[in-house]
């Protein structure tokens, strides 16, 4: 199947489906638990190892091009929805994908009591106070969660590039001997408390993905009756541009995705976790 091949239809289809599917293995009770209090709702993960298991299907999320389309899911959602093809109501799900992106893009530093506060690594000496993007740290982050750490040579320099974009020169085998230092300010501390606020996004774009698609579902769906099984069933009518036999598999998959609502509600987090970083 070669990408140009594929209707505008069909990438907004597979886009959908591509993004739907990690953020539902995220956002889920046995991952997370929800203190819904609305303004002031938040999340823990179950466990250390939830956590470290989010920062990896995070990073999948950020990092992988989809299939056939070449781009991550957040960059392909936007690019779909510049043109959306099966409703004209697009701002609510347009506005969490703009909202996500551009806290990811967001260049931070460690603050307390509104003073920026130095990072101590000790393994090196050293005391920075260390600016870096969010999406920097989750994909370092991650990738620390993901691999052996005798395969992390790339995290390294990427450490390395880091410090040096804060005016402090180290060597490779520094940024090694950081890496569990980096991780533990990073991950432990900094992803624990911005997890609340990254459910939140995700799962706007869930609900966004939901609303968005269910004029099409309605149109799609088709109950009948199954004479041979006796039980009352359904099938899709497919769209006239859903021609791809592997696409119309995806748009099934996609259809029973959105048939009831999200099981994690909507829910706003508190202001506290909103504040730093």
């Amino acid at each position: 199947m070669n990408k140009e091949l594929l209707t505008s239809g069909e990438k907004e289809i597979l886009v959908l489906k591509a993004t739907l599917e990690p953020i539902n293995s995220m956002i889920n009770y046995a991952m997370l638990d929800l203190h819904h209090s609305d303004p002031d709702s938040s999340i823990l993960f179950k466990t250390e190892i939830h956590q470290k298991h989010f920062n990896i299907l995070l990073l999948d999320f950020l990092k992988s091009k989809i299939y056939k389309i070449g781009e991550n899911c957040v960059k392909a959602l936007k690019t779909i929805l510049m043109t959306p093809q099966y409703h004209h109501v697009v701002e609510p799900l347009k506005q969490a994908v703009e909202d996500f992106d551009c806290w990811l893009e967001q260049e931070v530093e460690f603050e307390k009591d509104g003073e920026t506060r130095n990072l101590w690594f000790p393994t090196i000496d050293c005391n920075i106070a260390l600016k870096i993007k969010r999406k920097e740290f989750i994909e370092i982050c991650g990738n620390i969660s993901k691999h052996n750490p005798l395969a992390l040579d790339r995290q390294a320099r990427l450490i390395q590039e880091i410090f040096k974009n804060n005016n402090v020169t180290i060597e490779l085998t520094q940024a090694l001997l950081v890496m569990d230092e980096f991780y533990e300010q990073f991950h432990n501390d900094l992803l624990n408390y911005h997890g609340s606020v990254i459910a939140e996004f995700l799962n706007n774009i869930r609900w966004g993905i939901y609303e968005y698609l269910q004029p099409l579902y309605k149109l799609s769906v088709k109950p009948y009756w199954d004479a041979r099984l006796k039980i009352n069933s359904y099938r899709y009518d497919f769209p006239e541009d859903i021609k791809n036999p592997y696409i119309q598999e995806i748009f099934w998959d996609l259809m029973n995705d959105v048939r009831s609502k999200p099981y994690m509600p909507k829910f706003i987090v508190t202001k506290y976790l909103k504040m730093r970083y």
